[in-house]
């Protein structure tokens, strides 16, 4: 019996040695990550919302996006499900707010309301409402000092990331983009002059079209409100911009039938993440032009 369980054994030990190493990524790779990131304040560390759920596709090597290149090369050799830590300065490229402005720093009165320093309050500025960071607060004055930079300007940003999916770009898979059923979505139709105005500036309602379903995100104005890192696709169809992952208004209110595999698959993300978590009001009434 000894003899036999030894047999096994060596068997199983042949195998193991031959088996095929698991797979890492490398360059020219598109995967879907994890991605998280914070930043230190001194009230502790506090999270910085940089992608929907958490979650973006990255094609490792491309060098134009939030986080990118460092958060590509952060990718190459990791196995799935596996993940690593990087860090972004402000000197790097793809940090979302390299410059602190000591100029964007205003003194407002408080109205007899207490605000506590390092609170993020809202407040208008050259007529956009902006978030703002308080920064000091007089009492006996009845002002507060309103820091009014970005809170991600000039931190240093302590990151995660961990590979989720291998081959979301393979040129032989037709990405299908998920659509919601007729009756999910109100009669409402807007053209792109009427949702240029659902901005959070012009009216309070933030509202994003994807693939031509307008979207009420209002609950997420960190992110898509003024002074948001996705706020320039406020009031318009983001299609194009999220697809190819890259933080440019000139590919607002663009079709996206044209876009490559892997970036019908980045928008593919998006827009289940929005069919989740976002109420539809209505859709475009006409389609896009390239």
């Amino acid at each position: 019996m000894a003899s036999r369980l030894k047999v096994l054994q060596g068997q199983l030990n042949r195998i193991a040695s031959s088996a095929v190493p698991p797979r890492t990524a490398r360059p020219g790779d598109s995967v879907l990550v994890h991605c998280e990131a914070w930043y230190r304040t001194e009230e502790g560390a506090q999270a910085a919302e940089l992608f929907e759920n958490d979650e973006v596709v990255v094609t490792i090597g491309d060098t134009l996006g939030v986080l990118m290149p460092a958060l590509g090369l952060a990718c190459i050799g990791l196995e799935q499900g596996k993940s690593k830590a990087f860090r972004v300065t402000p000197e790097d490229n793809g940090h979302p707010q390299p410059r602190y402005d000591r100029n964007l720093r205003v003194e407002t009165p408080t109205h007899g309301t207490e605000v506590t320093v390092g609170a993020t309050v809202k407040i208008q500025h050259q007529g956009t409402v902006r978030p703002a960071t308080v920064a000091a607060f007089n009492r006996e004055t009845g002002t507060a000092l309103l820091d009014m930079n970005d809170p991600l300007a000039g931190q240093v940003l302590e990151c995660t990331v961990r590979l989720k999916t291998f081959d979301v770009n393979q040129p032989e898979v037709m990405v299908t983009i998920e659509e919601p059923s007729d009756r999910d979505v109100p009669a409402r139709r807007f053209n792109l002059e009427v949702l240029r105005h659902y901005n959070g500036v012009s009216r309070s309602e933030i509202y994003v079209s994807l693939c031509g379903i307008v979207y009420d995100v209002t609950s997420a104005a960190r992110m898509y409100g003024p002074g948001g890192m996705y706020h320039f696709v406020a009031g318009h169809d983001a299609s194009v911009a999220l697809g190819k992952f890259k933080i440019d208004p000139t590919l607002c209110d663009k079709a996206w039938e044209g876009l490559s595999s892997a970036e019908r698959q980045s928008l593919a993300h998006y827009v289940r993440t929005f069919l989740s978590k976002y109420p539809i009001v209505g859709k475009l009434s006409a389609p896009l032009t390239p």
